[in-house]
Protein backbone atom coordinates (compact mmCIF):
# COMPACT_ATOMS: atom_id res chain seq x y z
CA UNK A 1 0.00 0.00 0.00
CA UNK A 2 1.09 3.02 -1.11
CA UNK A 3 1.66 6.48 1.51
CA UNK A 4 -0.06 9.15 0.72
CA UNK A 5 0.39 12.62 2.11
CA UNK A 6 -1.82 15.22 3.27
CA UNK A 7 -0.82 17.22 0.94
CA UNK A 8 -1.38 14.93 -2.00
CA UNK A 9 -5.06 14.48 -0.48
CA UNK A 10 -5.43 18.17 -0.16
CA UNK A 11 -4.21 19.10 -4.03
CA UNK A 12 -6.14 16.16 -5.04
CA UNK A 13 -10.34 18.01 -3.17
CA UNK A 14 -12.01 20.25 -5.70
CA UNK A 15 -11.51 24.24 -5.19
CA UNK A 16 -14.90 24.50 -3.53
CA UNK A 17 -13.81 21.49 -0.96
CA UNK A 18 -10.47 23.50 -0.14
CA UNK A 19 -12.34 26.74 0.66
CA UNK A 20 -14.52 25.54 2.84
CA UNK A 21 -12.14 23.62 4.76
CA UNK A 22 -9.72 27.06 4.63
CA UNK A 23 -12.96 28.91 6.24
CA UNK A 24 -13.58 26.35 8.72
CA UNK A 25 -9.89 26.35 9.73
CA UNK A 26 -10.48 30.22 10.40
CA UNK A 27 -13.62 29.63 12.33
CA UNK A 28 -11.60 27.28 14.57
CA UNK A 29 -8.74 29.20 15.35
CA UNK A 30 -11.11 32.71 15.59
CA UNK A 31 -13.17 30.13 18.31
CA UNK A 32 -10.01 28.49 19.78
CA UNK A 33 -7.79 31.82 20.60
CA UNK A 34 -5.44 32.38 23.73
CA UNK A 35 -5.78 35.86 25.79
CA UNK A 36 -2.43 37.17 23.61
CA UNK A 37 -3.90 36.28 20.10
CA UNK A 38 -7.17 37.95 21.65
CA UNK A 39 -4.63 40.92 22.42
CA UNK A 40 -3.17 41.23 19.16
CA UNK A 41 -6.04 40.65 17.43
CA UNK A 42 -7.58 44.05 19.19
CA UNK A 43 -4.68 45.88 18.50
CA UNK A 44 -4.06 46.43 22.32
CA UNK A 45 -0.35 45.78 23.30
CA UNK A 46 0.83 44.39 26.59
CA UNK A 47 1.45 48.12 28.31
CA UNK A 48 -1.71 49.46 27.13
CA UNK A 49 -3.81 46.40 28.79
CA UNK A 50 -1.42 46.37 31.65
CA UNK A 51 -2.32 50.07 32.11
CA UNK A 52 -6.39 49.39 31.97
CA UNK A 53 -6.07 46.40 34.57
CA UNK A 54 -3.95 48.33 36.67
CA UNK A 55 -0.94 46.43 37.17
CA UNK A 56 2.87 46.11 35.19
CA UNK A 57 3.56 44.85 31.94
CA UNK A 58 4.92 41.87 32.83
CA UNK A 59 1.30 40.79 34.85
CA UNK A 60 0.30 40.99 31.55
CA UNK A 61 3.25 38.74 30.23
CA UNK A 62 2.11 35.99 32.91
CA UNK A 63 -1.82 36.60 32.43
CA UNK A 64 -0.84 35.94 28.97
CA UNK A 65 1.33 32.32 29.37
CA UNK A 66 -1.01 31.02 32.54
CA UNK A 67 -3.57 28.10 31.36
CA UNK A 68 -5.44 28.10 34.80
CA UNK A 69 -6.66 31.46 34.76
CA UNK A 70 -9.59 32.22 37.44
CA UNK A 71 -13.02 33.37 35.63
CA UNK A 72 -13.13 36.76 37.64
CA UNK A 73 -9.66 37.34 36.27
CA UNK A 74 -10.21 36.63 32.71
CA UNK A 75 -13.39 38.81 32.16
CA UNK A 76 -11.85 41.30 33.80
CA UNK A 77 -9.04 41.14 30.97
CA UNK A 78 -11.91 40.62 28.37
CA UNK A 79 -13.72 43.39 29.02
CA UNK A 80 -10.41 45.27 29.38
CA UNK A 81 -9.65 45.16 25.98
CA UNK A 82 -13.91 46.22 24.89
CA UNK A 83 -15.08 42.71 25.03
CA UNK A 84 -17.62 40.72 26.99
CA UNK A 85 -17.02 37.48 28.35
CA UNK A 86 -19.71 34.52 28.10
CA UNK A 87 -19.10 31.13 29.78
CA UNK A 88 -21.35 28.42 27.71
CA UNK A 89 -21.81 24.82 28.52
CA UNK A 90 -22.19 22.21 25.80
CA UNK A 91 -23.36 18.97 26.48
CA UNK A 92 -23.33 15.82 24.60
CA UNK A 93 -27.44 15.70 23.81
CA UNK A 94 -27.64 18.99 22.15
CA UNK A 95 -28.15 21.41 24.74
CA UNK A 96 -26.12 24.61 25.25
CA UNK A 97 -26.42 26.92 28.65
CA UNK A 98 -25.26 30.00 28.81
CA UNK A 99 -23.78 30.00 32.42
CA UNK A 100 -23.86 33.77 34.67
CA UNK A 101 -22.37 34.35 37.44
CA UNK A 102 -19.12 33.43 37.37
CA UNK A 103 -16.67 35.45 37.94
CA UNK A 104 -18.66 38.84 38.25
CA UNK A 105 -17.53 41.66 40.02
Amino acid sequence: METISFEEVKAGLPPEVRKMARERAAELRAELATLREIRKRQGVTQAELAAELGIAQEGVSRLERRNDTLVSTLRKTVEAMGGELRLIADFPDGGRIELSGFGEM
